[in-house]
């Protein structure tokens, strides 16, 4: 009995202290990474604008605006740096250094499956479109998928050698900087139709002696959650104060549906710290409607919302942004996330922002 009330004891200070803890993050993708100047300018923005947490997307497409294996080779990463870079310099602890002058968190956004951009001309020669052409996932007719789909092409979440490259990648930043989390992005299957790599599909067979739709979908999932398992088992072991995060898709029922993304169970199994919901509609009832069936699972002090503040038409406003903060904020979701710089840029949101705290 004593045992078990100091786990109890133990899991409620975790959640108050988890709860006490109000995110007020800024998605910083990489084209804002790109030089020394727009680094600054951001950081500086987002300081005033109240922001306390950054996640910079320093890998974009299988590249790095960070240096690969910089003090320590334990985790080889064959990653090189990004051709989107302006400047030869370190990106990463750029923002690490500015961010730790106005007292900003940083987490080290990383993409995960998706391995190139829809411009191979954008992607550095050492893609593993080039080098390991293997790794790309097929259709069910083993037809690799087309760097013209989706967000680009996809690694097959179902080969091993592509989960330890990306354990890997994530380890080698998280044990060579001074980062306060990772966030995990892509960390799922482009979609229904791919994901029937040969050798992913003969290991399907292999494994699971009943072949069915319910048992693929199954073990589509459980390749994903493995990666992120054995991310969090490795962080645990060599740095364990980096907090392990991911930008998931908004509707849980449809994450495991259409992409394989069991996002409801990492939390419930403590595989991630949190989960960034990318609720990105323009819509506030259907911003509401994703908010509310989030709600409902509990699991409100690990999520921190993500929410559109960029505009197509010039008709989005910086209002519209305040009503979505406030929203989650009734619904006991009160950490949230801007998508993105660029957008808020662009938009000319940042004066008119109200980033809601409680202290």
């Amino acid at each position: 009995m004593k045992i078990r009330y100091i786990y109890l004891l133990l899991t409620l200070l975790i959640f108050m202290s988890i709860r006490a803890e109000e995110i007020r993050a800024l998605w910083v993708p990489s084209w804002d990474l790109t030089s020394q100047e727009k680094i600054s300018d951001i950081v500086t923005k987002a300081a005033d604008a109240d922001f306390n947490t950054l996640l910079v997307e320093v890998r974009f497409r299988s590249d790095a605006f960070y240096i690969p294996n910089r003090d320590n080779c334990d985790f080889p990463n064959p990653d090189t740096a990004s051709r989107l870079l302006q400047e030869d310099f370190d990106a990463l602890q750029y923002v690490i250094d500015l961010s730790y002058i106005f007292d900003l968190k940083v987490y080290a956004w990383l993409t995960m499956y998706v391995a190139t951009s829809n411009d191979l001309a954008k992607c550095p020669m050492n893609n593993p479109w080039y080098r390991s052409p293997g790794w790309i996932t097929t259709d069910v007719n083993f037809d690799k998928m087309a760097v013209t789909e989706k967000e680009g092409s996809y690694l097959d979440p179902g080969l091993p050698t592509v989960q330890k490259y990306l354990y890997n990648v994530v380890m080698d930043v998280a044990t060579n900087y001074d980062i306060d989390g990772i966030q995990l992005d892509y960390v799922r299957y482009p979609g229904k139709l791919w994901g029937y790599h040969p050798e992913a599909f003969a290991r399907y067979q292999k494994e699971v002696r009943k072949q069915s739709p319910e048992n693929w979908q199954k073990w589509r999932c459980e390749q994903v959650t493995e990666l992120v398992k054995r991310i969090r088992r490795g962080l645990k072991s060599h740095a364990p104060e980096v907090e392990l995060t991911a930008a998931v898709i908004s509707d849980p029922d449809k994450a495991i549906e259409d992409y394989n993304q069991d996002w409801m169970l990492w939390l419930r199994k403590g595989y991630v710290m949190r989960v960034f919901p990318m609720n990105y509609h323009a819509s506030d009832q259907l911003y509401q409607k994703a908010v509310d069936k989030i709600a409902v699972r509990d699991y409100e002090a690990q999520v921190v919302m993500g929410i559109r503040a960029w505009s197509t038409s010039g008709d989005y406003k910086a209002e519209d942004i305040n009503s979505k903060i406030d929203y989650s904020w009734k619904r006991g979701i009160y950490s949230y996330a801007l998508f993105s710089s660029t957008g808020i840029d662009d938009g000319n949101y940042w004066k008119e922002l109200l980033l809601r705290r409680s202290r």
